[in-house]
Protein backbone atom coordinates (compact mmCIF):
# COMPACT_ATOMS: atom_id res chain seq x y z
CA UNK A 1 0.00 0.00 0.00
CA UNK A 2 1.51 3.34 -1.06
CA UNK A 3 1.81 6.36 1.16
CA UNK A 4 -1.20 8.07 -0.49
CA UNK A 5 -3.21 4.81 -0.78
CA UNK A 6 -4.02 5.15 -4.50
CA UNK A 7 -2.68 1.82 -5.76
CA UNK A 8 -6.16 0.24 -5.94
CA UNK A 9 -7.37 3.18 -8.05
CA UNK A 10 -4.38 2.83 -10.36
CA UNK A 11 -4.92 -0.92 -10.76
CA UNK A 12 -8.58 -0.36 -11.62
CA UNK A 13 -7.57 2.31 -14.13
CA UNK A 14 -5.14 -0.13 -15.78
CA UNK A 15 -7.87 -2.74 -15.93
CA UNK A 16 -10.29 -0.33 -17.63
CA UNK A 17 -7.63 0.70 -20.14
CA UNK A 18 -7.02 -2.96 -21.03
CA UNK A 19 -10.75 -3.43 -21.77
CA UNK A 20 -10.54 -0.74 -24.46
CA UNK A 21 -13.61 1.17 -25.65
CA UNK A 22 -14.49 4.78 -24.88
CA UNK A 23 -16.71 3.95 -21.90
CA UNK A 24 -13.93 1.93 -20.24
CA UNK A 25 -11.48 4.77 -20.80
CA UNK A 26 -13.92 7.17 -19.13
CA UNK A 27 -13.97 4.90 -16.08
CA UNK A 28 -10.16 4.93 -16.11
CA UNK A 29 -10.27 8.75 -16.17
CA UNK A 30 -12.48 8.73 -13.09
CA UNK A 31 -10.06 6.48 -11.18
CA UNK A 32 -7.11 8.71 -12.10
CA UNK A 33 -8.99 11.87 -11.12
CA UNK A 34 -9.83 10.27 -7.76
CA UNK A 35 -6.15 9.38 -7.36
CA UNK A 36 -5.09 13.00 -7.86
CA UNK A 37 -7.70 14.15 -5.33
CA UNK A 38 -6.44 11.63 -2.75
CA UNK A 39 -2.84 12.76 -3.16
CA UNK A 40 -3.60 16.47 -2.77
CA UNK A 41 -6.11 16.17 0.08
CA UNK A 42 -3.99 13.71 2.06
CA UNK A 43 -1.04 16.07 1.78
CA UNK A 44 -3.24 18.92 3.07
CA UNK A 45 -4.57 16.65 5.81
CA UNK A 46 -1.07 16.67 7.31
CA UNK A 47 -1.83 20.28 8.23
CA UNK A 48 -5.07 19.17 9.89
CA UNK A 49 -4.00 20.30 13.37
CA UNK A 50 -3.90 23.94 12.23
CA UNK A 51 -6.07 24.07 9.09
CA UNK A 52 -9.48 22.39 9.45
CA UNK A 53 -10.57 20.38 6.36
CA UNK A 54 -13.70 22.56 6.13
CA UNK A 55 -11.46 25.27 4.63
CA UNK A 56 -10.58 23.27 1.51
CA UNK A 57 -12.80 20.16 1.36
CA UNK A 58 -15.08 21.72 -1.29
CA UNK A 59 -12.17 22.93 -3.44
CA UNK A 60 -10.94 21.11 -6.52
CA UNK A 61 -7.30 19.89 -6.34
CA UNK A 62 -5.79 22.72 -8.45
CA UNK A 63 -7.12 25.34 -6.03
CA UNK A 64 -6.22 23.22 -3.00
CA UNK A 65 -2.70 22.75 -4.36
CA UNK A 66 -2.39 26.50 -4.88
CA UNK A 67 -3.28 26.95 -1.19
CA UNK A 68 -0.66 24.37 -0.26
CA UNK A 69 2.03 26.02 -2.40
CA UNK A 70 1.26 29.31 -0.69
CA UNK A 71 2.10 27.70 2.64
CA UNK A 72 5.07 25.72 1.32
CA UNK A 73 6.61 27.13 -1.90
CA UNK A 74 8.52 23.89 -2.51
CA UNK A 75 5.61 21.57 -1.71
CA UNK A 76 5.47 20.27 -5.30
CA UNK A 77 9.24 19.64 -5.51
CA UNK A 78 10.89 16.28 -4.70
CA UNK A 79 13.25 16.11 -1.73
CA UNK A 80 15.49 13.60 0.02
CA UNK A 81 15.79 13.80 3.80
CA UNK A 82 19.01 12.71 5.52
CA UNK A 83 20.58 13.26 8.94
CA UNK A 84 24.15 13.34 10.11
CA UNK A 85 24.72 11.85 13.57
CA UNK A 86 28.18 13.33 14.08
CA UNK A 87 29.09 16.98 14.67
CA UNK A 88 32.31 18.99 14.74
CA UNK A 89 32.31 22.59 15.97
CA UNK A 90 28.52 22.68 15.77
CA UNK A 91 28.39 21.48 12.16
CA UNK A 92 27.63 18.04 10.66
CA UNK A 93 30.54 15.64 10.35
CA UNK A 94 30.77 12.06 9.21
CA UNK A 95 28.33 9.78 7.46
CA UNK A 96 24.84 10.92 6.49
CA UNK A 97 21.92 8.52 6.99
CA UNK A 98 19.14 8.81 4.41
CA UNK A 99 15.68 8.73 5.97
CA UNK A 100 13.58 8.73 2.83
CA UNK A 101 12.34 10.53 -0.24
CA UNK A 102 9.42 12.94 -0.62
CA UNK A 103 7.61 13.25 -3.96
CA UNK A 104 4.64 15.36 -5.03
CA UNK A 105 2.80 16.16 -8.25
CA UNK A 106 4.17 19.34 -9.88
CA UNK A 107 1.41 21.95 -9.87
CA UNK A 108 1.71 22.49 -13.65
CA UNK A 109 1.25 18.75 -14.26
CA UNK A 110 -1.65 18.62 -11.81
CA UNK A 111 -3.54 21.53 -13.41
CA UNK A 112 -3.08 20.19 -16.92
CA UNK A 113 -4.01 16.57 -16.28
CA UNK A 114 -6.78 17.06 -13.70
CA UNK A 115 -8.62 19.37 -16.09
CA UNK A 116 -7.89 17.09 -19.04
CA UNK A 117 -9.41 14.10 -17.24
CA UNK A 118 -12.46 16.18 -16.33
CA UNK A 119 -13.18 16.93 -19.98
CA UNK A 120 -13.88 13.25 -20.59
CA UNK A 121 -16.21 12.92 -17.60
CA UNK A 122 -18.68 15.68 -18.45
CA UNK A 123 -20.95 16.52 -21.34
CA UNK A 124 -19.18 18.88 -23.73
CA UNK A 125 -20.53 22.20 -24.93
CA UNK A 126 -21.33 22.71 -28.64
CA UNK A 127 -18.01 24.43 -29.32
CA UNK A 128 -16.01 21.57 -27.74
CA UNK A 129 -18.17 18.95 -29.44
CA UNK A 130 -17.24 20.34 -32.86
CA UNK A 131 -13.53 20.05 -32.02
CA UNK A 132 -13.27 17.14 -29.56
CA UNK A 133 -10.07 16.22 -27.70
CA UNK A 134 -9.07 12.62 -28.37
CA UNK A 135 -8.83 10.24 -25.43
CA UNK A 136 -5.73 8.09 -25.88
CA UNK A 137 -4.89 5.09 -23.67
CA UNK A 138 -1.17 5.95 -23.78
CA UNK A 139 -1.89 9.38 -22.23
CA UNK A 140 -3.63 7.71 -19.31
CA UNK A 141 -0.81 5.20 -18.94
CA UNK A 142 1.70 8.06 -18.63
CA UNK A 143 -0.42 9.58 -15.85
CA UNK A 144 -0.44 6.25 -14.02
CA UNK A 145 3.37 6.13 -14.12
CA UNK A 146 3.66 9.60 -12.56
CA UNK A 147 1.01 8.95 -9.92
CA UNK A 148 2.63 5.66 -8.94
CA UNK A 149 6.00 7.39 -8.49
CA UNK A 150 4.41 9.81 -6.04
CA UNK A 151 2.59 7.01 -4.20
CA UNK A 152 5.86 5.09 -3.78
CA UNK A 153 7.57 7.94 -1.93
CA UNK A 154 8.60 7.34 1.68
CA UNK A 155 7.20 10.35 3.50
CA UNK A 156 4.88 13.35 3.49
CA UNK A 157 6.68 16.51 4.61
CA UNK A 158 5.57 19.83 6.03
CA UNK A 159 8.00 22.32 7.52
CA UNK A 160 6.15 25.64 7.74
CA UNK A 161 4.58 27.14 10.85
CA UNK A 162 1.00 28.26 10.19
CA UNK A 163 -0.67 31.31 11.73
CA UNK A 164 -4.11 32.82 11.15
CA UNK A 165 -6.00 36.11 11.11
CA UNK A 166 -9.60 37.18 10.51
CA UNK A 167 -10.86 38.88 7.36
CA UNK A 168 -11.97 42.39 8.34
CA UNK A 169 -14.92 42.19 5.92
CA UNK A 170 -16.57 38.78 6.25
CA UNK A 171 -14.74 37.52 9.37
CA UNK A 172 -13.51 34.35 7.62
CA UNK A 173 -10.41 32.85 9.28
CA UNK A 174 -7.45 33.02 6.89
CA UNK A 175 -4.26 30.98 7.31
CA UNK A 176 -0.72 32.10 6.47
CA UNK A 177 2.67 30.44 6.72
CA UNK A 178 6.02 31.85 7.81
CA UNK A 179 7.15 31.74 4.17
CA UNK A 180 4.24 33.93 3.09
CA UNK A 181 4.86 36.39 5.93
CA UNK A 182 8.58 36.69 5.23
CA UNK A 183 7.88 37.19 1.50
CA UNK A 184 5.24 39.89 2.19
CA UNK A 185 2.76 37.86 0.14
CA UNK A 186 -0.71 38.78 -1.04
CA UNK A 187 -3.45 36.62 0.48
CA UNK A 188 -7.03 36.50 -0.78
CA UNK A 189 -9.96 35.75 1.49
CA UNK A 190 -11.19 32.17 1.09
CA UNK A 191 -14.80 33.35 0.92
CA UNK A 192 -15.57 33.56 -2.81
CA UNK A 193 -18.28 36.16 -2.18
CA UNK A 194 -15.87 38.42 -0.32
CA UNK A 195 -12.64 38.67 -2.32
CA UNK A 196 -10.76 40.94 0.10
CA UNK A 197 -7.01 40.96 -0.57
CA UNK A 198 -4.41 41.35 2.19
CA UNK A 199 -0.67 41.85 2.30
CA UNK A 200 1.04 40.05 5.20
CA UNK A 201 4.46 41.11 6.48
CA UNK A 202 6.75 40.55 9.49
CA UNK A 203 6.16 42.83 12.46
CA UNK A 204 8.18 41.51 15.39
CA UNK A 205 10.07 38.25 15.83
CA UNK A 206 6.89 36.45 16.88
CA UNK A 207 4.18 38.54 15.23
CA UNK A 208 3.05 39.63 11.76
CA UNK A 209 0.90 42.43 10.43
CA UNK A 210 -1.79 42.53 7.77
CA UNK A 211 -2.79 45.42 5.55
CA UNK A 212 -5.48 45.59 2.92
CA UNK A 213 -4.00 45.81 -0.57
CA UNK A 214 -6.65 48.40 -1.47
CA UNK A 215 -7.49 50.20 1.73
CA UNK A 216 -10.33 52.37 0.39
CA UNK A 217 -12.28 49.81 -1.59
CA UNK A 218 -14.98 48.81 0.90
CA UNK A 219 -18.64 49.74 1.25
CA UNK A 220 -21.40 48.92 3.73
CA UNK A 221 -24.36 46.94 2.42
CA UNK A 222 -27.50 49.11 2.57
CA UNK A 223 -29.63 46.10 3.53
CA UNK A 224 -27.64 44.31 6.24
CA UNK A 225 -24.91 46.85 7.06
CA UNK A 226 -22.02 44.39 6.67
CA UNK A 227 -18.79 45.57 5.07
CA UNK A 228 -18.06 44.37 1.53
CA UNK A 229 -14.82 44.51 -0.44
CA UNK A 230 -14.25 45.66 -4.02
CA UNK A 231 -10.67 44.32 -4.08
CA UNK A 232 -11.40 41.63 -6.67
CA UNK A 233 -13.67 43.77 -8.91
CA UNK A 234 -11.64 44.95 -11.89
CA UNK A 235 -14.38 45.95 -14.33
CA UNK A 236 -18.00 46.98 -14.35
CA UNK A 237 -20.36 44.26 -13.26
CA UNK A 238 -22.60 42.87 -10.54
CA UNK A 239 -21.54 42.02 -7.01
CA UNK A 240 -23.50 40.21 -4.32
CA UNK A 241 -23.17 41.09 -0.65
CA UNK A 242 -21.31 38.20 1.00
CA UNK A 243 -23.74 38.28 3.95
CA UNK A 244 -27.30 38.89 2.69
CA UNK A 245 -26.68 38.31 -1.08
CA UNK A 246 -28.16 41.72 -2.03
CA UNK A 247 -26.99 42.53 -5.56
CA UNK A 248 -25.11 45.70 -6.48
CA UNK A 249 -23.84 47.10 -9.75
CA UNK A 250 -20.24 48.33 -9.68
CA UNK A 251 -19.07 50.96 -12.19
CA UNK A 252 -15.63 52.53 -12.21
CA UNK A 253 -15.18 56.10 -13.38
CA UNK A 254 -12.94 56.55 -16.39
CA UNK A 255 -9.54 58.08 -15.81
CA UNK A 256 -9.13 61.38 -17.63
CA UNK A 257 -5.68 62.55 -18.74
CA UNK A 258 -5.26 66.14 -19.88
CA UNK A 259 -2.28 67.73 -21.65
CA UNK A 260 -0.52 70.03 -19.17
CA UNK A 261 2.79 71.49 -20.46
CA UNK A 262 5.07 73.20 -17.96
CA UNK A 263 5.20 76.98 -18.03
CA UNK A 264 8.38 78.41 -19.56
Amino acid sequence: MGIYQIEENLLRAESFIAEEGYSSLQHACLELRLSIEKVVYRKLAKLGDVIPPAVYKAWQPPRAMKLLLGFEPRADKPATVAICLGTVDGGPSGEWVELGEYRMLPVKWLNKNYNKLGKFLHETCLEEASNPVSLKPEDLEKMIVELRKVDESDMVLGFNRISDFECDCCRTKIYVSDSQINDCSEISCYNDLCGAVFVVAPDTSEQFKTDRKFSNSDFACKDCGDKNSLDSVWKEGYLNCWSCKQRYFVAWEKVKVAYAPESK
